[in-house]
């Protein structure tokens, strides 16, 4: 009943400021639509485009989860003495907050991945088939709540802004470095 109460009062908390909504739809369909204008037409079946396709793959990696974690670390920190003070008080347990907080947020993440993919997806020329297309949508969906959860478990050990930040650069190298654009996986 808690995850219930809190996931419809997340929702409402998100959609209370549809302009930074708006916004986030608007910034990503931009970098979708800059990176599809670099890598225009470059996709394609021969051994040539893997390297320029693999380039725009690792531009909306990095973007999806930079961008995200960095949000959601920082946000902990700032609502946490409401998010203690409402828990003491006995008005819900913090397993039922947090699921609800990242239920909602990979819900509008997925908003962004889909603003973020449909402009790189057609303008690099990637395969015209509807399957396709969704599981480039998942993965960068997917990638994205990977950034959710990480940036929320980086929030929860911190306790200010500043260490969120200097916490946040760290934990991301790791995540570039061995995503497989950088060093070959059989080379890890």
């Amino acid at each position: 009943r808690q995850l219930v109460v809190l996931v419809v009062r997340a929702f409402v908390d998100e959609l209370k400021d549809p302009q930074k909504f708006l916004q986030s739809v608007v910034v990503k369909s931009i970098i979708g639509s800059i990176v599809g204008i670099v890598w225009q037409g470059q996709a394609g079946a021969t051994q040539e485009s893997i390297f320029p396709t693999q380039g725009a793959f690792f531009v909306c990696l990095i973007n999806s989860t930079m961008d995200t974690i960095m949000i959601n670390a920082l946000a902990l920190p700032t609502r946490r003495a409401l998010i203690l003070r409402e828990h003491r008080n006995g008005y819900y347990a913090l397993p039922a907050f947090f699921l609800s907080s990242i239920a909602v947020k990979c819900f509008f993440m997925m908003i962004n991945s889909l603003a973020l993919s449909v402009p790189i997806y057609f303008l690099v020329g990637l395969r015209l088939n509807l399957q396709a297309f969704l599981t480039f949508v998942a993965v960068l969906s997917s990638i994205s709540w990977i950034g959710v959860v990480f940036g929320f478990a980086i929030g929860s050990l911190v306790n200010n802004f500043q260490q969120a930040q200097a916490m946040v650069a760290p934990s991301i190298i790791p995540l570039i470095l061995f995503s497989g654009y950088m060093i070959p996986y059989h080379q890890i």
